[in-house]
Order: C-alpha cells, then structure tokens, then sequence
C-alpha cells in the first residue's frame, strides 16, 4: 500500500467526523486494503449508545466516499464495548476518547 492512500483516508475519516463525536464513541480505527480500494471503518461505543449514535458511522462513510478518490468499498463496523474495556483497533486510530481516571470527574477518590 502505498503512503498517499491511508493519509487520504485518515484525514477524510477525521473530517466526517466532525460534529458527529458523541460522548459514547469511544474510538475510531481504520484500515486500507493493500489494493487501496477498500476502507474499513471501526466504531466502538460504550453500551449506552443510543439507536441513533450508533446511525452516525453511515453518515461518516457517506462522507468519506463523498471526497475520498480511492474507495471503491467503504465498510463499517460498530461495537458495543463497556468503558473500562480493552478494545482492539484496525491498522491507523482516528479518535479515541480519554478515558484516564484522572480526568474523569464521577472517579471515586
């Protein structure tokens, strides 16, 4: 795979992804296929995500096949993993959430 094709679609991923990060998205992966074809997408929520968080990833693709050259196949994937979680990524992380206790104002002292 060549360099041009994952930045394209890491900075077309991030720029869907304006004003559709909500507070259960805990992170965003994606992968490029060797071809530079196919892009996968990788959205994990925690298990309170509404019905209509977990529409958001359709609206990303869209917007991703929509200024991104390459993709002939964009294909997304969402889970449902609880905070606190390990979670396995594809091959570049778009977003991820901070999740450091130390931040979190609902930790117990």
């Amino acid at each position: 795979m060549t360099a041009e094709p994952s930045i394209s679609a890491r900075l077309s991923v991030q720029r869907a992804l304006l004003t559709h990060v909500t507070p259960a998205l805990r992170a965003v992966s994606l992968s490029v296929s060797s071809d530079d074809y196919r892009l996968s997408l990788r959205f994990i929520y925690d298990l309170d995500a509404t019905e209509d968080e977990r529409e958001l990833p359709s609206v990303v693709a869209a917007g991703v096949c929509g200024d991104w050259e390459f993709p002939d196949r964009v294909y997304e994937e969402v889970l449902l993993i609880p905070t606190g979680t390990a979670m396995q990524h594809l091959d570049w992380v778009v977003y991820h959430r901070c999740e450091d206790t130390w931040v979190n104002t609902n930790a117990k002292k």
